[in-house]
């Protein structure tokens, strides 16, 4: 009984610990609302819809002086035009994107605060020219690179992760529930029955 206890305990923390490493999706609908404001956690992920296509911002890491963001332009096109994007956020500058590369920036990260846990981000919909182009579909206030490998490999590495650790404790709770059940004897209990002759 208390191995199955054990067993228990041990897939319910598995089980949270997969829940918070895997970050939550936060779908912004910039049809109703031009502006959001979103407290986001390491591994959060923004998604919103622009020219019939998906966009996403991930809250990649937080440094003491700045966050790091993942920037994912148009991923349901076949053939993507746009390679990820890796770039630098702190209170000090905006981040405005060029989504479909027309020399108009059509959104705005802004970040209001932010603490070793999470980040205040305003998202925000623009429609502001370029004063400087440079070539860029992303301003260059943050320091900006493109990181194509890497970035990807390591975002769909935490979801691996955490469906493996859902699995292993699964099988564990299987294994450990079929070797009690094997072991489980039944026993009858039969009346003492006294003479007194």
């Amino acid at each position: 009984m208390k191995k199955t206890l054990f067993a228990l305990f041990f897939i319910i923390f598995l089980l949270l610990i997969s829940y918070a490493y895997a970050g939550k999706s936060i779908l912004l609908d910039f049809n109703e609302k031009d502006s959001y404001i979103i407290p986001m956690y390491k591994g959060d992920r923004v998604y919103f819809e622009f020219e019939n296509d998906n966009h996403t911002v991930i809250l990649d890491d937080i440094k003491p002086n700045r966050i790091e963001l993942d920037i994912f332009l148009y991923q349901n096109t076949k053939f993507n035009k746009h390679p990820p994007q890796y770039a630098f956020l702190d209170v000090y500058r905006d981040l405005k994107i060029d989504a479909n590369k027309d020399n108009v920036y059509e959104f705005k990260i802004k970040m209001n605060d932010f603490d070793s846990k999470k980040a205040i981000l305003t998202f925000t919909r623009i429609n502001e020219k370029k004063e400087n182009v440079i070539g860029s579909n992303i301003t260059k206030n943050p320091v900006i690179e493109n990181k194509e490998i890497g970035t990807l490999k390591l975002i769909n590495m935490r979801y691996v992760i955490a469906v493996i650790i859902i699995i292993v404790a699964i099988i564990i709770f299987i294994i450990l529930l079929s070797n009690y059940m094997k072991n489980k004897k039944e026993i009858y209990y039969w009346p003492k029955i006294s003479s007194r002759f």
